[in-house]
């Protein structure tokens, strides 16, 4: 794990709180619905709810962006701080324009 997020957690405890506390930033400006966090001392009985403006949304779209602008796997892993190159090539997903630009490049028959 980086030095950098070694000391985020250390101070916030984990990353699912960090995650959280973005939210609570997100619905204080207007730009999320609230979503209280109420421990139950129970698991989840089935998939949590994803919002599309999370902190995980913004690093998968920062992550395709620098893809998409052609920057090194290896000069943007650590910019976006993932531990592993499977785990940064989990989060690019590559956008329509990307895939019209790489089959433009294919000769016309």
């Amino acid at each position: 794990m980086s030095e950098r997020k070694a000391g985020i957690l250390e101070a916030n405890g984990n990353a699912s709180m960090l995650s959280r506390q973005f939210g609570e930033l997100l619905a204080q400006v207007g730009l999320r619905a609230s979503a209280p966090h109420q421990s139950t001392g129970k698991t989840r009985p089935g998939r949590r709810n994803l919002n599309a403006l999370s902190l995980h949304s913004l690093r998968r779209i920062a992550t395709t962006l620098l893809h998409e602008a052609g920057i090194a796997g290896a000069v943007a892993q650590p910019l976006i701080g993932h531990d592993s190159e499977a785990i940064h090539e989990h989060y690019v997903n590559v956008g329509r324009e990307a895939l019209q630009k790489a089959a433009a490049v294919f000769p016309s028959i």
